[in-house]
């Protein structure tokens, strides 16, 4: 699955991501959503907040 994201996009999810964690557990949180993902919602559906995460530098 491949999610396409404008640059606008990405940026709103970093300074989202930031604003709900501290900056250096921001990675964390979204280690922890990818894998609630995977466990509530298949590892297809988590591929794809992953490829989220890692587009906007958090994975």
């Amino acid at each position: 699955m491949t999610v396409e994201l404008t640059d606008e996009e990405v940026e709103e999810l970093k300074n989202y991501f930031k604003e709900m964690a501290y900056p250096e557990s921001a990675s964390e949180l979204a280690e922890s959503l990818v894998s609630f993902w995977e466990d509530n919602f298949g590892k297809k559906r988590s591929k794809a907040l992953e490829s989220i995460f890692k587009k906007i530098g958090l994975l």
